[in-house]
């Protein structure tokens, strides 16, 4: 009898632990959820305080933007939108699908003075096409010396999957490097940006053919820098309490103009 009383104490016992274990397992998983959601809260607040500094930030063109002074109905935040210019001897566009085009700048926007001169190359193939199975067309619009506005365009086409049809053509090297953090499989000839006149804007269309890639310049002139093409906004946004903070950064282009006014469509 004493026996079989100690095993019934024993399962007892065994059967408690088991029903505690459980108990706590439920308990702490809870509160781990509750926890995470709450942290997954406090990151979408962090994030729409981000996101509104950076919308004032554009809306008033202020180089500094203050996120605690924003009515965006968020107590307990602080941080800054900050807008600024990037200046390099290297830019890579966004992606561009096929037949897209992008409007780079060559001299600063939005006075169109301080035109840049000298060499700068055209980088493509991004996203691992080869040089031979794609192309793409630059248009050169610029103010000669004679103060007359000239259009020159170019064809990089090392496939021959286009004929030269007026166009001058850029010879292309087969290259797999990086410029920035993007790898590039093309790389055009040095294209020679000539002075012009006085504050004339300078500006390069560069069409993709065949294919979608990101465009990447680069100015090949020691101690020469390309115009920036556009602002960058910069936003972090902490709240006070938690000390949960986000930060975003957004690119915004300056103007691209329409493809229609450079190809005709019947």
């Amino acid at each position: 009898m004493k026996s079989q009383k100690g095993q019934v104490l024993l399962i007892i016992v065994m059967l408690l632990a088991t029903a505690i274990t459980v108990v706590l397992s439920i308990t702490f998983k809870a509160t781990t959820d509750i926890q995470l959601s709450k942290l997954e809260e406090e990151n979408q607040k962090a994030l729409a305080a981000a996101e509104a500094g950076i919308e004032e930030a554009l809306r008033t063109s202020a180089n500094v933007v203050s996120i605690g002074s924003l009515s965006i109905g968020l107590a307990g935040f602080e941080g800054s939108a900050i807008i600024t210019t990037a200046v390099s001897n290297t830019f890579v566009s966004p992606l561009l699908q096929e037949d897209q085009q992008y409007t780079f700048y060559l001299s600063n926007y939005p006075a169109l003075d301080g035109s840049f001169s000298g060499n700068t190359s055209i980088w493509y193939g991004s996203e691992g096409t080869n040089c031979d199975s794609m192309a793409v067309e630059v248009t050169y619009i610029y103010k000669n010396s004679s103060g007359v506005y000239q259009m020159n365009r170019y064809l990089a086409d090392s496939g021959s999957k286009l004929g030269s049809g007026g166009t001058d053509k850029l010879s292309v090297t087969s290259i797999n490097s990086a410029l920035d953090t993007t790898t590039f499989q093309c790389k055009t000839q040095n294209l020679t940006v000539p002075t012009v006149v006085g504050s004339a804007p300078t500006v390069l269309i560069v069409r993709t053919l065949f294919a979608a890639t990101r465009l990447g310049f680069r100015a090949e002139d020691p101690g020469a820098y390309l115009k920036p093409q556009g602002k960058y906004v910069t936003s972090e946004a902490m709240n006070t309490n938690t000390k949960v903070t986000k930060k975003i950064q957004l690119f915004q282009s300056y103007p691209q103009l329409p493809m229609e006014f450079f190809i005709t469509s019947f």
